[in-house]
């Protein structure tokens, strides 16, 4: 396959790309400690990825107050997790850098989906199924193939991991 101008395809997924929020009522412990309890149990256990979490201090949890926590996995590679006071002795977290393994299945549709569309024959993608912690530059590298046209990557950049939007560009 050619070289392509990357394209955007809103890919809305029900449950988002990384589909890993939590909540916790933190009750007598602080915000950063009950993050990091959530970050490393409840939400490891999503991710399938076993995760060792920063938190900073919160000082004034006050309802509205965000804060950001990481959490290396045993790979070394770093998981951004946004954080959020959303009501009192409550918090709320979710990743902003993960792809769930799940989830790569339908990004892999509705690649080939536009794909087929732009190229005008029959195209199938297929980009993993082992949770994903997406690089600095959001790209995910998948695999396009088709009978025409024969195999070639395909990057996926994810542009917003809640929605699960994308732009994608065919290399080769």
């Amino acid at each position: 396959m050619t070289s392509r101008p990357a394209i955007l395809l809103l890919a809305c997924l029900t449950a988002g790309l990384s589909a890993c929020s939590a909540e916790f009522s933190i009750g007598g412990q602080s915000v950063e400690d009950a993050a990091t309890e959530l970050i490393e149990g409840e939400l490891a256990e999503q991710l399938d990825l076993e995760l060792t979490a920063a938190c900073p201090a919160v000082d004034e949890p006050e309802v509205g107050t965000e804060f950001t926590c990481t959490a290396i996995t045993a790979d070394g590679e770093t998981v951004n997790i946004a954080g959020l006071v959303d009501r009192e002795d409550h918090i709320d977290l979710g990743t902003t850098n993960v792809v769930r393994g799940d989830a790569l299945a339908t990004i892999a549709g509705q690649l080939a989906g536009a794909v087929t569309e732009q190229v005008g024959f029959e195209v199938t993608a297929e980009c993993g199924d082992t949770t994903v912690v997406l690089p600095a530059n959001n790209e995910l590298v998948c695999t396009v193939d088709s009978a025409e046209a024969g195999e070639a990557p395909a990057i996926v950049t994810i542009t917003d991991t809640d929605t699960g939007a994308f732009d994608w560009r065919i290399d080769g």
